[in-house]
């Protein structure tokens, strides 16, 4: 996959570059990007905000990233020293074509005691994610024992998606059939201990155990099952996916909050604020991305047996048909935004991010008691570098040499 920089690099004519803006700009540019906010302002025209991602200064990610990135090549494999000789053997090639190799990032895949793929946080990552297939659905409805219908599906944020979510026409393909993908690439760090001591200190906040803090700020229990769904055991290793947020108050703390991740990111209802809409369910499943991730540093254990210390976290990688339609509004307008989807709820609990010493407002949390609390979760990740890319499609990567 390729960057802006790395179609340039390559002498393509720049009316046969893939066409978003945002990747032709770079995560590097952080000045004014027109975000498309229109459905969430009402307005009829996109808005400029800048730094929208509120992304930390280039000048302190890592050095990789700092550099002009052309290419990523992604390379995965359950063999790891078939990988590492394939890893060896591309980077040979690479550099007698007088090319050069600025980074290497190693990812590994962390799994729990039931077989889920977890991140160090020590949740199920990469559930609800969209799903092209209709093998995919059909197995889909029958783990969750649901039926095809509009009104059952709603509880579970109906995954089916369309193949336009991810795929946009190639310049340099060839027919009606020669598509690509932006590709978001964020590498991001896990606080650990940080995590663990604010989860913590929110527990003692609203008077409840550490396990349903760390519940409520995921929205998910370890196990995958979504918070307002508790109840339900899992079956047969069949994680219930149900997201039926209508509680009854007395309820409140089994209702997944406003500012959980798994809530911001993706929020599966519509509500409003002063009657304006904020961006209902039709147009949530346009911003959704199809997200791949791994896991860097050492595993769970050995990071615990070493105090937490090591440097983890994700290398995130999703796949849109529009940037600023998906991967920058959702960053920008849901997880950013302390007002989604109600006043004053506070940003996303893990992947909210703000800019220096402007701290966002605390979010908005409800006690033991059912009364309301106040209480600040956020900056356990951090971002560290990154790039937008193009995955382009297998006509122009075969025509590349020509």
């Amino acid at each position: 996959m390729f960057s802006s920089s790395g179609y340039e690099a390559l002498g393509i004519p720049k009316k046969k570059h893939p066409k978003d803006t945002i990747w032709k700009k770079g995560m590097k540019f952080q000045g004014f990007s027109k975000v498309d906010i229109a459905k969430f302002l009402g307005f009829d025209i996109p808005v400029p905000l800048r730094n929208p991602l509120r992304d930390p200064p280039v000048d302190t990610w890592e050095d990789t990233f700092k550099q002009d990135i052309h290419v990523l090549i992604l390379l995965a494999s359950s063999d790891e020293e078939a990988l590492i000789d394939t890893v060896i053997e591309i980077q040979n090639d690479i550099e007698q074509f007088g090319l050069h190799v600025i980074g290497i990032e190693d990812g590994k895949v962390i799994r729990n005691d039931k077989n889920q793929v977890i991140e160090h946080f020590g949740h199920p990552d990469g559930v609800s994610q969209p799903l092209f297939y209709t093998s995919d659905y059909d197995t889909f409805l029958k783990q969750q024992n649901i039926f095809n219908d509009k009104k059952q599906l709603a509880k579970y944020g109906d995954p089916k998606a369309p193949l336009n979510l991810v795929l946009t026409k190639d310049p340099l393909g060839n027919g009606d059939y020669s598509f690509g993908s932006y590709m978001v690439y964020r590498k991001l760090e896990q606080d650990i201990i940080g995590y663990k001591t604010k989860v913590k200190e929110l527990a003692e906040a609203i008077g409840v155990e550490e396990k349903l803090a760390d519940q409520m700020v995921i929205g998910r229990d370890t196990d995958g099952i979504p918070l307002g769904n508790l109840r339900t055991e899992p079956a047969d290793g069949i994680v219930p996916d149900n997201f039926d947020f209508s509680h009854k108050p007395s309820d409140s703390l089994k209702v997944c909050p406003f500012q959980a991740h798994i809530r911001k990111a993706n929020p599966r209802t519509s509500e409003s604020i002063l009657g304006i809409l904020h961006d209902g369910v039709p147009q949530q499943r346009i911003r959704r991305i199809a997200r791949r991730a791994v896991s860097f540093g050492p595993d769970i254990k050995a990071l615990e047996e070493n105090d937490c210390k090591d440097s983890v976290g994700l290398l995130f990688l999703c796949a849109n048909a529009d940037l600023g339609l998906q991967f920058v509004f959702m960053q920008t307008i849901w997880m950013n935004n302390p007002h989604f989807q109600k006043l004053n709820v506070g940003q996303d609990t893990i992947l909210g991010q703000h800019i220096g010493d402007d701290k966002p407002p605390e979010q908005k949390w409800i006690d033991s008691k059912g009364n309301e609390k106040k209480f600040l979760f956020n900056d356990v990740v951090h971002m560290k570098g990154g790039e937008y890319f193009f995955m382009p499609s297998m006509h122009m990567l075969q025509n590349l040499a020509a």
